[in-house]
């Protein structure tokens, strides 16, 4: 889950958009100063928690890396923990 730092909806929803972000995202637009960010100390983007299920904090400033590693170890692989393949305008062409 994300929630938005940004400071006004059309930030937030485009920032969703521009980076297609896989997961929930929450908009709580109010920038920096907001209660989530204020109540996690989030003072630089991307700020990682693992949570668990009762809503304790895990782990903190986990990474990207960090976070699928201990997900595929936990649960194993799963189809969105996937990288996207990255397509390129750069493809040779075959001739014969």
């Amino acid at each position: 889950m994300g929630v938005s730092i940004d400071s006004t909806d059309e930030e937030w929803k485009g920032g969703v958009d521009e980076h297609e972000l896989p997961w929930i995202n929450l908009g709580e637009v109010k920038g920096w100063s907001g209660p989530v960010a204020t109540m996690y100390g989030v003072n630089s983007i991307p700020k990682g928690f693992l949570v668990d299920s009762q809503g304790c904090i895990y782990k903190k400033n986990i990474r990207p890396a960090a976070l699928k590693e201990f997900l595929v170890d936990r649960y194993g692989m799963d189809e969105s923990l996937e990288e996207p393949e990255v397509e390129t305008d750069d493809a040779q062409e075959v001739s014969s």
